[in-house]
């Protein structure tokens, strides 16, 4: 429902709808043209359903729009019409879904946090999570979250892929979901 892009200069700029805050801008009202975000810096960016993710070029990461189950990654369900720090600074990469967001670090270890009632946190179990939650390994390389699913490759080129399999979207041959 929006779209947010960095230039090359640094600069973060989102428009489309605001419901929930998930432009940035401090207010809940729809942009129909690109608006700066305050800050500097900025480097990756992924706009969720609801919510967006970015980082900058320190490494931190910030989150801000719906939180309902907790993809922001702050520790509760309170939305954010700003950008909002997630603790550390050693994050790398960053990816939303619907209503969850994964992450890689530096150090090649992978997060994800927020809606998990298909497993598409890959953490085992089915229970939302409302701070960043590491998943097992330390040899991740991207990240890429869909809708109730996630896939992600390691640094030997395999890819792995859990959450929702509703068409068979993980590409493992049958139709159940995976919360590994």
């Amino acid at each position: 429902s929006n779209t947010c892009a960095t230039k090359t200069d640094g600069t973060l700029w989102c428009w489309g709808q605001n419901e929930n805050g998930q432009l940035g801008t401090d207010d809940n009202y729809n942009r129909l043209t690109p608006t700066q975000i305050p800050g500097s810096n900025w480097n990756l960016i992924s706009a969720g359903n609801l919510h967006t993710c970015a980082t900058k070029t320190d490494n931190t990461l910030w989150c801000w729009g719906y939180n309902g189950s907790g993809p922001l990654g702050t520790g509760n369900s309170i939305n954010r019409s700003t950008p909002t720090q997630i603790s550390g600074t050693t994050w790398d990469t960053i990816t939303t879904g619907s209503s969850h967001t994964c992450a890689t670090k530096t150090d090649h270890t992978l997060w994800c946090w927020g809606n998990n009632d298909y497993g598409q946190l890959g953490n085992g179990n089915f229970d939302n999570r409302k701070s960043p939650n590491q998943i097992n390994g330390t040899d991740w390389e991207t990240v890429n979250a869909g809708n109730s699913h996630t896939c992600a490759t390691k640094t030997d080129h395999t890819l792995w892929c859990w959450g929702n399999n509703e068409g068979g979207r993980l590409g493992i041959g049958d139709t159940n979901n995976r919360s590994t």
